[in-house]
């Protein structure tokens, strides 16, 4: 199950994720997910379903106070990201969207807890699979297929080309004349496009994708120095200041926890 990524660690805040998989989250203490300018909570029995491609921004429930706070640093949270191929195996990832991304339902809750036991105790690579597939059926039915893109086709279309732009050149700096040549519109209408549709301007998008990259190549097991490079970040410091504003966490941290030489700690379909 290659891209399979389950992870575990005390709940983080970030800001303008963006990523390319489908990310099932559940927090202990509850969480906040912020999407195209509206706020959705959940509980601790409920999940959370982000599919991919639109930016979203988070943080545990309760700091604004100093007593959510302490219990936010307590609290873990536990992701299951699940790769569109994988996901293509059980349903149409085209209609696997869901408006509002909280789902309250306690036994597709269960199914969730289920599938990290069997990551984090003995299981076998089948049963491992099998689980994985019966989660995402189990989500189809709360999926919102018939949802109306925020933006048309005719612009889904030129977001999509300078979105691919961009992803295959994370080291590069695109300029915004460049881009609008690629996608084939005005760049003043590429701006509002891009913002209504993903909730980010083109600039940042970059930015964030090549951010979700970072995260993949320090997973990967790749030097820091050479990701910082691989993904157009000038320097170091520029690299570790950037990445933690975004995740709350280093790069150097980042990969502690992944390794489990720090406080948090990893699962994989390995």
């Amino acid at each position: 199950m290659p891209d399979v990524v389950l992870m575990v660690s005390p709940a983080q805040s970030y800001n303008g994720n963006i990523h390319d998989e489908l990310k099932l989250v559940w927090s202990a203490g509850g969480y906040q997910i912020e999407r195209r300018g509206q706020l959705y909570r959940a509980g601790p029995e409920q999940l959370i379903a982000l599919h991919p491609g639109e930016a979203h921004s988070g943080r545990p429930a309760g700091l604004d106070s100093e007593d959510g706070r302490r219990r936010a640093e307590s609290e873990e949270w536990r992701i299951i990201c699940v790769p569109w191929s994988l996901v293509g195996r059980v349903a149409d990832p085209s209609n696997l969207r869901f408006e509002p991304p909280v789902i309250d339902d306690a036994d597709l809750s269960k199914k969730f807890w289920a599938v990290f036991e069997l990551f984090e105790q003995p299981a076998s690579q089948p049963e491992r699979e099998e689980g994985l597939l019966e989660l995402v059926a189990a989500l189809v039915p709360h999926a919102s297929p018939d949802a109306p893109p925020p933006v048309a086709p005719s612009d889904e279309l030129a977001l999509r080309r300078a979105r691919d732009y961009l992803a295959e050149r994370l080291s590069s700096n695109i300029t915004l004349d460049e881009l609008a040549d690629v996608a084939r519109v005005d760049k003043f209408r590429l701006v509002r496009v891009c913002t209504a549709r993903l909730g980010l301007a083109p600039h940042t998008l970059h930015l964030r994708l090549r951010l979700d990259r970072a995260r993949k190549l320090i997973r990967r097991g790749d030097q820091l120095t050479d990701i910082g490079q691989a993904t157009g970040f000038y320097d170091q410091a520029h690299f570790s200041r950037t990445f933690a504003r975004a995740f709350g966490l280093t790069p150097r941290q980042y990969r502690a926890g992944w390794t489990s030489t720090g406080p948090h700690r990893k699962f994989t379909g390995d």
